[in-house]
Parts: C-alpha cells; structure tokens; sequence
C-alpha cells in the first residue's frame, strides 16, 4: 500500500476502506500516544483455599504465610500475589536461579513481602475501566512459580467490587521501573522531563496515580462496587414494568423459532454495547476537563441541555438518598452490556443500537432515570424497533438505502400516533421560548412516569 512513504492507492478506490483507517490509527497511537509500561495482562485466580482458616495452622511454606489478602492494607493498597514472570526481568541471574533463590532476592529486596517496609508497587485495572474502584494501587505480599503462568490472586472482596465471574477474568498491571539492585528508578525532579530517563518518566506517571489510589479520602469511592451503579438501572427497570402492561409467555414459548430468534439476537449484537459506552465513559472526562457545552438557547436552558460535563446528575438524590454520578450512571450500562448473556435486562429498557447515542446524551446531560423514562415511551420504542428491522439481510428492499429506509420506518411510526397534528402544532409557536414551555415537561422523570402509568 505503501511506496516510498506514499499511498500508491488512495483509500477511496477501495470499496471498504474502514479496516485498513483502523489499522493506521492504531499504528499511530502506538508509536505517538500509547506508553509501554513494565507489566502485562494476568488471569485472576480465586484466593479460595489458600489462606489458612486458623492463625494456628498458618506456616511459612504457605503463600502469604497463609494469611488472608487484605482488600485494605496499612498503607491503603491492596493485597495481591503475582506469577513471577512480573519481576523475572529484574532478578540478576534469573534464569540460573530456582524459584526459591529468586523469591528470596524479591523478598530481601522488599519488592515483595508482608510487612511495613514492602509499598504498593504496581497498579491493577479491569478493561473496561469504568470506575475508580476498576483500579486499583497493589502491594505484591508473595508470588507463585513460573509455570503458574501469567496468573494473580487478589483478596477475596474484588470478587463483588469489580464485578469478577473468573471466565478467565484479565487485570491489566503496570508497575514500577527497577535497577539492576532492585531499586525504583526515582524520577529528578530537579531535571526535566527529557533530562530523566523514559523508565523514570513512566515511574513518575506511576507515582501520580499512587497518590490518588492511596490518598485515604478517595477511599470510599475506590472501593464502592460497581454492582452499586447496576442497581440504580435496575430500580428503574423495576419501577417501569411495574406500571406497564407487561407480556407473559405462554406455554413453551420459549421453544418458538421467534423467542429463539430474538434471544439470539439479543445476546450476539447486545456485546455491541460495550464500545459505545466504554467510549462515553472516558470520553465525559475529557469533556469535565474542558467544560464542554452545548449552544445555550431558551430551549435548551430549559431542558437543562446545555453542560456536558457534570459531575452528579441533575436529580439530586436518588431513591436510597445518595447523590449520584454521572460516571456511575455510564457504568452501569457498561455492567449491562458486559453482563447481558447472563441478565438482558437493558434490552428491556429500550437500550440499543438506535437508542445508544441519545441514551449516552442524555445520561452525560444528567438526566439518570428520566433518561430511561423517555426511551420506554411507548412511540420512542416502536421507533427503535422500526429502525432496528430496517437494518437486517432479509425481508428487506435492498434497492433503497439504509437511510431512506429508515427515514420510511421513522414516518410510518410518527403517522400512527399524530404526528402531522403535533407538527402544526408546534409550527405555530414562534419563540425558542414557547417552543421550551411546551416542553418543559419532556425530560422530567416525574411528569414522564405518570404519563406512562
């Protein structure tokens, strides 16, 4: 594709270019963006069985003396035992050492080990990362044999504070830089970022995040589980279908090719989710950090439309009196989509390929639960299922595009409920204000309820 630096084919004159722009991309973040930091990807292994239940029978042949990990440490980290291959680059010798010579030299150089001196030296974090209890600071107490693979235990709380199932669970480290005596390569801060070395420029972004993970007044939020967030989703979904009248399957329904057929639809395109809000999710900082706002008229200062990046939602509290997060709000439906083989509640909530963007506008908007109240409208439901049977391989007409046929979808279902009424309607208010007054009740989770019931 490339000849001495140039395209020799322009992208255009491919009939699906899509992959090779993401191929590009990547290869320029990687050599312009992405940092290498000492690390890599470990498989959580249950911490079941391995601590001893009674300080009586605890030994030293035990992994951490046969002490439980603790999800709190002294220092404010957490408890973590590691496959060796995270430090066998630099142990001198270590491949003329046994497993024992070369735990002795992690040990004596309080690299490892339980006790006051050992700090936390790396950082673990679940992808995707959608919370601060996704990281966490790590105090490595011992680690297990080369043969163990890639493999980390960690206490048995970050089971439910990050949600992990162990279906070959990943948690991404970065650690600290060494020398060849086992010391942290510190950063100088007399010196400028050029005049240190690239390993003590990665130690001092590590060093960064220690001081947030290990501040004691980031404590409580680091360690809420995410599951919390689900539940604020699933209190709504509980209210909803309270309220509506719902369908109940007959008699072996769910042998049907139709409920088979949707199952398996909902459980192939529902992982599609996970891009789109993982995406909102680091992207609702970038707009925090830059006070991002949208055109700020009479219709949308009414609505309350206009900051994208608030931090708690607009509601207050929420039914358990808590305020809450609009990261919290995006979390959740992370842990929907992630979890949607086993509980496709989302897909209940009128979340999906057509409701995405305007699900993520409004949460970021801080909108929380009238969020949900205005995608179970009914029209706003029989939208989304027009536009979603518009975009299959059969049953239709594959002479029109995509657009129009969904363009076609969208007006057969506004025609159903009044649509040109509602149009001349509004045609008649002449001020953004009037426009705002009529619907100011639109995004009021209240008003939005009791028009469902």
């Amino acid at each position: 594709m490339f000849k001495n630096g140039q395209m020799s084919l322009p992208l255009s004159a491919l009939s699906d270019n899509s992959w090779i722009e993401s191929r590009s991309i990547s290869y320029i973040n990687k050599h312009t963006i992405d940092i290498d930091m000492p690390g890599g990807a470990f498989i959580q292994r249950s911490v079941f069985g391995l601590a001893s239940t009674d300080a009586r029978f605890a030994q030293d042949m035990m992994l951490n003396d046969g002490k439980p990990l603790k999800l709190i440490n002294d220092e404010g980290s957490m408890d973590a035992i590691i496959s060796i291959n995270m430090f066998k680059y630099i142990i001198p010798n270590y491949d003329k050492l046994t497993f024992d010579d070369a735990r002795k030299w992690l040990l004596k150089n309080n690299i490892i080990g339980n006790h006051k001196d050992v700090k936390a030296n790396a950082i673990g974090y679940r992808i995707p990362t959608q919370s601060q209890a996704s990281i966490s600071a790590l105090r490595f107490v011992d680690v297990l044999p080369e043969v163990m693979g890639d493999t980390v235990i960690l206490p048995e709380e970050f089971t439910k504070l990050t949600g992990s199932d162990f279906d070959v669970d990943k948690l991404f480290i970065a650690r600290y830089s060494y020398d060849k005596e086992g010391n942290i390569i510190q950063f100088d801060h007399s010196k400028s970022h050029d005049e240190n070395s690239m390993e003590a420029n990665k130690n001092n972004l590590l060093d960064n995040y220690m001081k947030v993970l290990l501040t004691k007044d980031h404590t409580n939020e680091l360690k809420i589980s995410i599951d919390n967030d689900t539940e604020n989703v699933k209190t709504v979904l509980k209210d909803i279908e309270s309220i509506q009248n719902l369908d109940y399957l007959t008699p072996f329904y769910h042998y049907s090719p139709e409920y088979q057929s949707k199952k398996k639809d909902e459980y192939t395109s529902g992982k599609a989710g996970i891009g789109p809000f993982a995406l909102n999710n680091a992207h609702h900082i970038l707009t925090q950090l830059t006070n991002l706002k949208m055109a700020n008229n009479a219709f949308t200062s009414r609505l309350g439309l206009t900051n994208l990046g608030k931090v708690y939602d607009d509601e207050g509290v929420n039914r358990s009196g808590d305020r809450v997060r609009v990261l919290s709000w995006l979390s959740a439906l992370i842990n929907a989509f992630v979890d949607i083989a086993k509980d496709p509640y989302i897909v209940r909530l009128n979340v999906n390929a057509y409701t995405y963007n305007i699900a993520a506008y409004l949460t970021r908007m801080g909108k929380g639960e009238a969020t949900y109240y205005f995608l179970n409208q009914p029209i706003m439901k029989d939208i989304a299922q027009a536009v979603l049977r518009t975009r299959g391989k059969y049953g239709v007409d594959q002479h029109v595009s995509q657009s129009q046929r969904e363009k076609a979808a969208i007006e057969e279902v506004l025609n159903k409920y009044g649509y040109e009424h509602h149009k001349k309607h509004f045609e008649q208010l002449k001020t953004d204000e009037q426009k705002a007054n009529m619907f100011s009740e639109l995004l009021n989770a209240k008003q939005l309820r009791n028009l469902m019931m």
